[in-house]
């Protein structure tokens, strides 16, 4: 993969914020930004009855639990459903399919995943956790990462959205500081 640039429109940055870690829980709520322009998705979902809420994460996304349980919002596979058709409507310049990115990825792609099995995105992802290995020599939390990087933290009351554009700016950051990619 050559150099990326805020001009590179094959990655789209995603955030999830769900109601915890485990396989019981479940999405609460999506955000997506391209990495080309400041397009971007957010959507809400309502918890099934048997869906599990963690003991922090309430704290963390500032979601109630009346909130989570909702059902005047879409379901949890409405909105990933949604959101594919979103990605689908993407300009790319490279590929058929655009590459998923954000930190940590990997856990936001296996609650996607779980919720539908068919995939708008190529079959790789950039995680700025990993990227943040690579350029700056040591693991960081989204926290310390946009701190070491010097970039705007997402809001202390997590939101999908700004998760996403926080973790653009910090891929952009990483990029432009060169080794990830060079």
């Amino acid at each position: 993969m050559g150099h990326l640039t805020k001009e590179d429109n094959r990655v789209i940055m995603v955030d999830l914020e769900t109601s915890g870690i485990s396989d019981k829980c479940g999405i609460l709520s999506i955000g997506a930004v391209n990495l080309s322009d400041n397009e971007d998705y957010y959507a809400e979902a309502f918890l099934r009855d048997d869906t599990e809420i963690g003991p922090t994460s309430l704290q963390v996304n500032g979601f109630t639990e009346e909130e989570c349980y909702d059902k005047g919002k879409r379901s949890q596979s409405q909105i990933v459903s949604d959101f594919y058709r979103w990605v689908e409507t993407q300009k790319y310049k490279h590929e058929k399919r655009p590459i998923i990115g954000g930190h940590n990825i990997v856990f936001d792609i296996g609650f996607l995943r779980r919720e539908r099995s068919s995939w708008p995105f190529a079959f790789r992802s950039v995680d700025t956790h990993g990227v943040g290995l690579a350029v700056l020599g040591r693991s960081h939390c989204s926290e310390t990462l946009c701190d070491a990087l010097g970039v705007d933290r997402e809001p202390k009351i997590h939101n999908a959205l700004e998760g996403a554009k926080m973790a653009k700016r910090c891929l952009l950051e990483l990029t432009k500081r060169g080794r990830a990619w060079k």
